[in-house]
This record gives C-alpha cells, structure tokens and sequence, in this order.
C-alpha cells in the first residue's frame, strides 16, 4: 500500500475510532469534554439522542474503538516513515502503551478494568504490521534502488 494512502487510512480509523467514544461512552471521558469545548456538543448530543436505539454489542463499545486507534496510529507511522531500523519500535508504542495500561488495571496500579479483549485489539494492528511489514519494507528498498 502506498506511504500516502496508509497515512489517510491510519487517520480515518483514528477518527472512527474516536466517534466511538464520541457517541456511545460516557461524558465525562477526555475526548468528550474536549470536542465540547471545541463548540461540537450540539452536535454530539443531537447524534447520541439518534445512537440510544442501537443495541451495540459492548466489544464495540469498549473494545473496538481502542484498536481501531491502535491500526490508525500503527498505519499512520507506516506511511509516514520510509524503511527504517527503528520503525517497528515507533510502530508500537501506542499498542505497548494500551496493553500496559490494561495489565496495570490487572493488578490494580491503574483504575479500571482489564479486559483481553482490549489486549487483543491492542496487539492485533501491530501484530499484523510486523508480520507484513518485512515483505513490504524489502520490496519498497528493492525497487527505490538507485541502478
């Protein structure tokens, strides 16, 4: 997949992502009262009235917007750097920070609850990005060689 349309996938999962969170979760989280401050909570409330007839299934509530900002941001790092040493590590910061957060509320250090499901959504974008990068990143050197 080309640099650009990876970057412009990574972003649209990032915001879907955040929709989730925007419409089906609790107001009083960070992202809510952000957008309410940016003038969005006419808006939100309009279209939270419209989701309260959908019966989500709660993975999708909790569970999927998490990992669809962990593809985003593994996406996002892809198509914004070229074939690097340390692109992998970049990559996976965020999904390391997600599933650290959830072994932390495991064993009681953060407030919450654990949930594997959220691991795995966590894991699973990077996972896939590791196992298809390598591919990737050799065709991309093999044919940006100068001759």
């Amino acid at each position: 997949m080309r640099q650009t349309r990876k970057t412009i996938l990574g972003v649209v999962l990032v915001l879907i992502g955040g929709m989730g969170y925007l419409l089906f979760r609790p107001t009083r989280l960070l992202i809510y009262q952000l957008a309410s401050r940016a003038g969005m909570e006419p808006l939100l409330r309009q279209w939270r009235e419209h989701t309260l007839q959908w019966d989500m299934p709660e993975w999708v509530v909790y569970c999927l917007p998490d990992g669809l900002w962990s593809a985003g941001y593994v996406l996002i790092v892809s198509g914004l750097f070229r074939p690097h040493p340390l692109k992998w590590l970049v990559a996976g910061i965020i999904p390391l920070v997600g599933t650290l957060s959830e072994l932390a509320q495991w064993v009681g250090l953060l407030p919450g609850t654990f949930d594997s499901v959220d691991v795995a959504c966590y894991l699973l974008p990077y996972a896939l990005y590791l196992a298809l990068s390598g591919q990737e990143d050799r065709k991309e050197s093999i044919n940006n060689k100068p001759i």
